[in-house]
């Protein structure tokens, strides 16, 4: 996403290099100035069925089972590459500095360009776990987000925004994942009928929650008969105090376009994305934690019980 914002100087970083390290309560290991490097593969370790794998720009693939259960698209790994920021993870940090309105994307592949930052990518010595960092030196920030497996509640995405300074900082913020597939998308219709199977997918978000469903309004079938759709990939959050849910990549335009999104509890015929859209102010030296859990192949009752 370009942005009309104000932007920072820019200045020359170090070479990449490696280290172990210990770090959100485990042992890693750390590649410092990961985003000079070209971008590489990355799989996380699972105790259960299923599967993440995660490329160093932040782009990624994962589900349940194979690949015909994804939740986010399975292609090859040159296609995975080039998703970064159009599928998983998207976040945008609206702030004031030196009086100039300025908008962050972290890990977005421009953002090197307009802002002074650095990144760093971790991996626990075990596997089962992968976290992205950038801190952004001229706004006194700095966002995480990390991956793991839980084969009870699906994939989980732990994400925290740190505040360097000794004063508050107001912020807005938009954060979540795009291109959510439903069941009943095949990896080969995907990749052939991928406009025809946006028409078909639906997100709705339940009641006085975070819970977030994505669905298909029928089977995707080439013979005249209906047939129902009976999973869903569900969504849901906690962290983020008074967030806004986002349902459409349109409500993450408006919002870096520096509009507030229009709140919608239910869009069709579009691609799934899960934000949450939240105004606060952090303390200094505060960190605001947030957390997404997604899962997918869910049948109703299962649904229930989550929500």
């Amino acid at each position: 996403m370009p942005s009309a914002a104000t932007s920072v100087s820019v200045t020359s970083h170090p070479a990449p290099s490696g280290q172990l390290v210990d770090a959100f309560g485990t042992r890693c290991y750390r590649i410092d100035q990961a985003h000079t490097l070209a971008p590489f593969f990355c799989n996380v370790v699972s105790a259960c069925d299923l599967w993440l794998f995660v490329a160093s720009n932040g782009a990624l693939t994962a589900g349940r089972g194979d690949a015909d259960h994804a939740i986010f698209p399975y292609a090859t790994v040159d296609k995975i590459y080039d998703q970064a920021g159009v599928t998983g993870p998207c976040t945008l940090v609206r702030v004031t500095h030196e009086g100039h309105d300025v908008l962050w994307q972290p890990f977005a592949a421009h953002t090197t360009q307009v802002h002074e930052i650095t990144r760093a990518l971790y991996k626990s010595v075990e596997g089962d776990r992968i976290w992205f960092e950038e801190p952004n030196a001229a706004l006194g920030l700095v966002f995480r987000y990390g991956w793991a497996t839980a084969e009870a509640h699906g994939l989980v995405r732990t994400c925290e925004l740190v505040n360097l300074r000794p004063r508050d900082i107001p912020l807005q913020l938009a954060d979540g994942v795009r291109n959510l597939l439903p069941p009943g998308i095949a990896s080969r219709l995907q990749s052939e009928s991928s406009c025809l199977a946006d028409a078909y997918k639906t997100a709705e978000l339940l009641p006085r929650s975070t819970f977030a469903v994505y669905s298909l309004a029928a089977g995707i079938i080439d013979r005249a008969i209906p047939m129902e759709a009976l999973r869903a990939t569900a969504v849901w959050s906690h962290g983020l105090p008074d967030a806004q849910v986002l349902l459409s990549d349109a409500q993450f335009e408006t919002f870096c376009a520096g509009d507030t999104p229009s709140a919608r509890s239910r869009v069709r015929g579009v691609r799934g994305t899960y934000a949450l859209s939240s105004a606060l102010t952090l303390a200094p030296r505060a960190t605001q934690r947030w957390t997404m859990v997604i899962d997918t192949g869910l049948t109703q009752a299962e649904v229930a019980r989550r929500f």
